[in-house]
């Protein structure tokens, strides 16, 4: 019997396992949903998002909007109506580009959009605050400064996919950075949705 070098063996491993890792490491990202999404130089944050199994929001299908963009604060909070408007605004042109058309009645999918600021809300308040169906995983905690979007099935009014990013953690940043910062996150929860 004939023994092999414990060098030639070693390299024999390496060579078969690495491909292995590198295969289990592939699958493993390909079915996470955290995505790290720069939002600015000196503020950074990750949008994280959930969908139910399935679930594809492709080009022509409608939405419209579930109430207001809502700001849920157990204080005064510091959120501009026009930084509101602003974001609305801008989510309704990126969707159009997309080739989802904003309709009255019969749409595909609702959309709803919650911005905490002061104490943290979870995602079980949030279902009842909206009066819509328990749906993806209800363990969620969203911290202050946490803007939170969904889309929802009209009929079983579930939850399809849903998205969170600190966005509003600076309270000295100003009116421009504050935009800026909204449009780059806004630009990542659009491109997380078409995925």
């Amino acid at each position: 019997m004939t023994l092999l070098n414990p060098t030639i063996v070693h390299r024999i491993k390496r060579r078969l396992l690495t491909p292995v890792a590198l295969g289990v490491t592939l699958l493993a990202t390909m079915a996470c949903t955290t995505t790290t999404e720069p939002v600015t130089a000196r503020y950074t944050s990750s949008l994280v998002s959930v969908r139910e199994p399935g679930f594809e929001f492709v080009s022509g299908d409608s939405y419209n909007w579930l109430g207001e963009i809502e700001v849920v604060a157990d204080t005064e909070h510091g959120i501009k109506e026009s930084t509101i408007a602003h974001i609305r605004d801008t989510l309704e042109r990126d969707l159009a580009a997309g080739g989802h058309p904003k309709v009255s009645s019969g749409a595909d999918y609702l959309l709803a959009a919650t911005i905490i600021v002061g104490n943290s809300v979870s995602e079980s308040e949030l279902i009842e605050r909206y009066e819509i169906s328990p749906s993806l995983t209800q363990q969620s905690d969203y911290e202050a400064g946490t803007m939170v979007l969904r889309v929802i099935n009209p009929a079983s009014l579930r939850t399809e996919w849903r998205a969170a990013m600190e966005l509003f953690t600076d309270p000295h940043e100003t009116d421009a950075e504050r935009i800026a910062k909204v449009d780059k996150a806004i630009d990542a929860f659009i491109r997380q949705l078409a995925n």
